[in-house]
């Protein structure tokens, strides 16, 4: 027991790692975009990463928790509201997949007006993806949608291949 607790506190560690360093390069950039329609937006793409690969992990969850909680931008949000949109979208995609996830692109797509609140949403996705250490193909394929939804020319601009986002023309 002792054991596995050691593990579960090297591991949370890491991902709060991770989510304290995307929430602190994103936050510098999108301090202007305080509105509901971004919270919407990312918590979609949060739900829609999660359930991509048709299963929810605890992993996952947490990492959007700490999102919420480590975040500059989100911050600025109430947690229960943010958890409130996420669980939301979540149960229309456990209702009804189809109609569910087009509700969440819908969300998403509202935020692509912006390139910072674009990469903010995708960032997100990213890492609710790497939350359970299995970046699996269905995560990966939906996060290239919502880069679609929302204009950015894919995953290599944001920051995976250490290069600014650029926009689709």
């Amino acid at each position: 027991p002792l054991r596995r607790q050691r593990q579960m506190c090297i591991r949370d560690s890491r991902m709060s790692d991770y989510a304290r360093s995307v929430g602190s390069r994103l936050s510098k950039k999108v301090v202007r975009l305080r509105d509901e329609t971004l919270l919407e937006g990312a918590m979609a793409a949060g739900a829609l990463v999660a359930l991509a690969d048709q299963r929810l992990s605890v992993e996952e969850s947490l990492t959007l928790q700490d999102l919420l909680a480590n975040a500059e931008l989100l911050q600025i949000y109430d947690t229960e509201l943010a958890l409130g949109l996420y669980t939301r979208h979540v149960d229309r995609l456990r209702r009804d997949y189809a109609t569910g996830k087009a509700a969440a692109l819908d969300a998403v797509e509202r935020c692509g007006e912006d390139i910072h609140a674009a990469e903010l949403i995708v960032q997100v996705g990213i890492a609710i993806a790497k939350a359970d250490r299995v970046f699996a193909e269905a995560e990966l394929r939906m996060i290239e949608e919502i880069c679609q939804r929302v204009g950015i020319q894919g995953l290599d601009t944001l920051g995976l291949a250490g290069l600014p986002p650029k926009r689709q023309h």
